[in-house]
């Protein structure tokens, strides 16, 4: 499977147009990588075999790296067109069979795909308790003009939409003379809610970034701060 660490045999040939090839046999598994595996449910019916009794729910993986079906050994309350999640369970029967361990809905969905992809990345949209306090204390905090300037005079205002989920760019313009025009760029500045080892600070580490889908958003901070 895909990202697993292998030993093999290898020995170069020829192709009918004289190009090198080298091809390799693996001969032992030595690291498993991928643990679990997230794809639809479908009907299978073998290649030998058109009776509906031999039909079995199998997992077809949506990562295309992924070139093998798995047979799902606990389909419980799963139907076909189900997008799920699944342990992978290496043994050693001729077919590849998986537990499932989430069920995320109508793989059509865009909820489902939603909660795929965030299982898939392995992605944090939770915080914990101290998290939230910490990120509750800073949002009550009034804001200092300590280390600011003051731009009393010029109109700025946000590029966001209105329906946009993180506040933190704005603009201004200002006509010069001579016909040009000063473009300000105001960026949020996020130093003065995370304090450097703090529990938002350590969040933030780990999360990198905000994810933004189509219509939704899982926000690097807490929504009292990246919302208000």
């Amino acid at each position: 499977i895909d990202g697993d660490t292998v030993d093999i045999v290898y020995h170069t040939f020829k192709t009918r147009f004289d190009e090198e090839k080298t091809e390799g046999r693996v001969t032992k598994i030595t690291a498993y990588y991928r643990k679990t595996v997230i794809g639809t449910v479908e009907n299978y019916v073998g290649i030998h075999s058109r009776k509906k009794q031999n039909r079995r729910l199998v997992l077809v993986p949506d990562n295309s790296k992924i070139q093998m079906i798995f047979d799902i050994t606990n389909p419980g309350g799963v139907k076909e067109g189900d997008k799920v999640e699944a342990v992978i369970k290496r043994n050693s029967c001729a077919r590849i069979e998986c537990e499932i361990i989430k069920n995320f809905g109508n793989t059509y969905t865009k909820s489902a795909n939603y909660e795929a992809i965030l299982s898939e990345l392995e992605i944090e949209t939770e915080f914990s308790k101290e998290e939230l306090c910490e990120a509750e204390f800073f949002a009550s905090v009034p804001l200092s003009d300590e280390g600011r300037v003051r731009r009393d005079n010029e109109i700025i205002f946000t590029i966001d939409g209105e329906s946009a989920k993180d506040l933190d760019d704005a603009i201004s313009l200002k006509r010069l003379k001579g016909g040009k025009w000063q473009l300000g760029v105001h960026i949020a500045d996020v130093s003065s809610y995370v304090k450097e080892r703090g529990h938002l600070d350590r969040a933030v580490m780990r999360r990198g970034t905000s994810i933004y889908f189509t219509d939704k958003v899982v926000p690097m901070l807490p929504k009292v701060l990246s919302n208000g």
